[in-house]
């Protein structure tokens, strides 16, 4: 949950702090919390306080997909249409 919030930049947390929301996620993640897993993804996606790296975002989204997280489908769908664009 906190590191959803320095993703999101909430209340008293100010700005968006993603390299503090990527510390707080990465265990939330490796315990298969679907929903850390699709915001781990966009940091890898997007390059958000973590160097950007497809194809661990893929990697990412994937796990959050095969738990049902729908968002994770979305985000493997975002990378394959960039990657097609190229």
């Amino acid at each position: 949950m906190l590191g959803t919030r320095y993703w999101n930049g909430h209340g008293a947390l100010g700005k968006k702090k993603y390299k503090e929301a990527f510390k707080w996620l990465y265990p939330a993640v490796l315990w298969g919390h679907a929903s850390a897993q699709c915001e781990l993804g966009r940091m890898y996606e997007e390059g958000l306080g973590v160097p950007q790296n497809l194809t661990e975002a893929i990697a990412w989204y994937g796990q959050a997909y095969v738990q049902g997280e729908k968002q994770g489908k979305e985000g493997m769908d975002r990378i394959k249409a960039k990657l097609a664009a190229r």
